[in-house]
């Protein structure tokens, strides 16, 4: 059978991210062939994408079949199965590569998507503003999942941040716990359809690629309480734009993921400072009013870029250790230190 060659290698990179890193549960290094379809499993989550004229079924180690197809220049290609092995023939080329026929991921533990519906439209928004405050390398902790709770609220914490986002609609009537690991891939795929199982919630594209996220059993904590205070208002200007496009060209180290700029409020002033192994840069803006506090905390700058984008009037709320800014559907709190 003549297959396109790209469309192949499109339909493997759709489903790459839910490939295993090593292969803990059997064939979650490879990709697998049922029904017109290719499929990953790596426990967390599961993805798969149509494929058409291919008419095979069984495991075949991914990373060297991504290889030789991206190396291949012929449009089409013809693949067939043979016995244990698939042969892939091109204009001047063969190659074989071994294939299961005894698919051994655990698939059936997947509940079947049923009652698909629509996604409410700022879903993605959510997660990508809740992943920011989620727990990194943390071991077996709750606070490596983002919790997407029964009020149709995002909820995420990683021990010191705090962040929510109200959702345009709830999505189901219990509170959904997913691995940060499986939100970073999930958010680079432009879902809009979803369905919810006993302990699967599974996301769909236009294309038909599905990708299936377990649920976790444990109980997020209640941060109510620590979102819900008033407190001294802090104002800033607009002008924070300018400054932060500048800090943000050092506030992201080389050896780390973590984007931070620091502020540092006295009287009417507001000193943004940022660092990294490269260099470092600060600038001083004023507030609209006279701070009877100096206190100094850390942030990711992206957050920032988005509460200015977002807000009408842009400002912090001080009280104690903690410090909140918020809009309409999101709040995020951080801790603060007092200068001395």
């Amino acid at each position: 059978m003549l297959i396109n060659r790209l469309e192949l290698i499109k339909a493997l990179e759709e489903v790459r991210p839910g490939l295993a890193s090593k292969e803990i549960v059997e064939q979650s290094t490879s990709f697998t062939f049922k029904d017109n379809k290719v499929i990953t499993y790596n426990h967390e989550m599961s993805i798969s994408h149509p494929v058409s004229n291919l008419n095979i079924s069984g495991a075949i180690k991914a990373e060297e079949l991504y290889n030789i197809l991206k190396k291949i220049k012929d449009e089409n290609i013809k693949i067939e199965k043979n016995k244990n092995e698939i042969l892939i023939t091109a204009n001047k080329l063969k190659t074989g590569l071994i294939i299961q026929s005894e698919i051994k991921i655990p698939l059936k533990n997947i509940e079947k998507e049923k009652n698909w519906k629509s996604l409410p439209s700022n879903f993605l928004d959510g997660l990508k503003f809740c992943k920011l405050s989620c727990g990194k390398n943390i071991s077996s902790s709750v606070l490596s999942y983002i919790n997407i709770n029964k009020n149709g609220i995002i909820e995420s914490s990683n021990g010191f941040k705090v962040a929510s986002y109200n959702l345009s609609k709830n999505i189901s009537k219990d509170s959904i716990l997913i691995a940060i690991s499986v939100i970073s891939e999930l958010v680079n795929y432009n879902i809009k359809k979803y369905c919810v199982s006993k302990n699967w919630i599974h996301f769909k594209t236009k294309e038909n690629t599905i990708f299936s996220c377990r649920i976790y059993g444990e109980t997020f904590p209640n941060i109510a309480d620590i979102i819900n205070f008033k407190g001294n208002k802090i104002y800033i200007s607009k002008e924070l734009i300018e400054v932060l496009d500048k800090a943000q060209i050092f506030s992201k180290s080389p050896l780390s993921d973590e984007e931070v700029v620091e502020f540092f409020i006295t009287d009417n002033k507001i000193r943004i400072y940022a660092k990294t192994e490269i260099g470092w840069f600060e600038e001083t803006v004023k507030t609209k009013q006279i701070n009877k506090f100096n206190i100094s905390f850390k942030i990711n700058p992206k957050y920032l870029q988005m509460a200015i984008e977002t807000a009408n009037e842009l400002f912090f709320i001080y009280k104690e250790n903690k410090i909140k800014f918020s809009s309409d559907n999101w709040t995020l709190v951080l801790p603060i230190a007092k200068i001395k």
